[in-house]
């Protein structure tokens, strides 16, 4: 059951870092270059 509980929040960790890596590669796009 735990295993399963530390599954869930790892995924949902992912899925968090992988909207904010499109959002900063659209702000990339859009401004021409990298931003910090």
């Amino acid at each position: 059951m735990l295993y399963m509980y530390s599954y869930n929040i790892f995924i949902l960790f992912l899925y968090n870092f992988y909207i904010i890596f499109m959002l900063w590669v659209r702000v990339v796009f859009v401004f021409g270059g990298p931003v910090f």
